[in-house]
This record gives structure tokens, C-alpha cells and sequence, in this order.
């Protein structure tokens, strides 16, 4: 087994976030677990192991605000199934875990241009009923299993659903959960 658990966070558009985030964020968030996944691959074909990448909800819901993070987590979801399918036939399992906000030290090197922007997740993260204990629970319980999608929060797995049944319907509730922050952001 290998776990790939490499983050940072970011917030900011896709406009206004500066091409240097950009390649800070992407360079730890992605590229870190594309580093490891190449890393880990030989082993695991050996052993028929299994590869667990830690992804985030943000690469199913794509709020706006958070262009990079999103991006980046999206790309792990993506690596995920890609290397899910190819070394299926070296008997490499594949897990992937999307979990919504619960308290981490994610925000240590928190880069964005809003100063409210760390607080307003902050307080995401320690309101959340989901801890990490939580999620690598989850995560265990799914790797032991064979599963490849890990969604922590009950909530997200409701939201999940609905955005594959509903992509619009989605859209709008995403839209209007974010609107103030896009609004704020508007008037500036």
C-alpha cells in the first residue's frame, strides 16, 4: 500500500490567481502525487499493493474561488482513474479519497488574495461533524474492500450524486452557495 497525501490550499480565481500560484500549487498538489504514483509503481506491481491518492471534494465540485486547488485535485481524481485502468492488469489497486472540509493543517501555507478567504475555511474545517480520524478510517475501510471512490461526508456523497444526475441543478446550488463570496469579490 502507498499513499499519495501531498496538499496545500489556495483560493482565488482562475483570473486573478497569479501564474506563479499557479505552479506552487500544482507542483505540491499534483505533480507531487503524479512523482509518487511513478515512484510507488514498480513496488506495487511486485507485491500487488494498492495505490491510495488523497484527492478533496473540491475536484467534484469545482466552487468558484478556488481555480488551482480545484484544478489540481480534479487532476489527482483524474490520475486516479487513468492509473485505476491501466494497472488493473498488474494487480494494482487504486483508491482515491475526496474528502469535503475537516480539520487539518491544510491552511499553514495558505496562499490567496482575499484576507477573509483563510478565516471564511478555517471555520469550514473546524465546524465540519467529519475528522481525520474519520477519514482515514474511510479510506482504510475502502482500500481493504477494493473500492475506488472515497466520500467521507454524507453530505458530499449526497452532492456527488446529484451533480451526476443533475449537473445543472448542481450548478445553481453551487452557484448560490458561492454567490455572496463572488459578489464580494465583484464589488471590489
Amino acid at each position: 500500500m502507498f499513499v499519495n497525501n501531498a496538499g496545500v490550499a489556495s483560493a482565488g480565481t482562475a483570473a486573478e490567481t497569479t501564474p506563479e500560484d499557479w505552479e506552487w500549487l500544482l507542483d505540491i498538489n499534483l505533480m507531487g502525487v503524479v512523482r509518487g504514483t511513478r515512484a510507488a509503481l514498480p513496488l506495487l506491481r511486485e507485491s500487488r499493493g494498492r495505490l491510495i491518492n488523497i484527492a478533496s471534494f473540491a475536484a467534484i465540485a469545482n466552487a468558484p474561488g478556488m481555480a488551482s486547488y480545484n484544478v489540481a485535485k480534479a487532476g489527482v481524481l483524474s490520475l486516479s482513474e487513468t492509473v485505476r485502468g491501466e494497472e488493473h492488469r498488474f494487480g494494482v489497486g487504486v483508491t482515491v479519497a475526496c474528502p469535503a472540509f475537516f480539520a487539518t493543517n491544510l491552511m499553514d501555507n495558505f496562499r490567496g488574495a482575499e484576507p477573509g478567504q483563510k478565516d471564511m475555511v478555517q471555520k469550514l474545517m473546524s465546524r465540519s461533524s467529519v475528522t481525520a480520524d474519520t477519514v482515514a478510517d474511510d479510506i482504510f475501510e475502502a482500500a481493504a474492500a477494493g473500492r475506488f471512490l472515497v466520500i467521507s461526508h454524507r453530505e458530499s456523497r449526497w452532492q456527488y450524486r446529484l451533480k451526476r444526475l443533475h449537473p445543472d441543478m448542481f450548478f445553481q446550488a453551487v452557484r448560490k452557495a458561492t454567490r455572496s463570496f463572488i459578489e464580494r469579490k465583484d464589488k471590489t
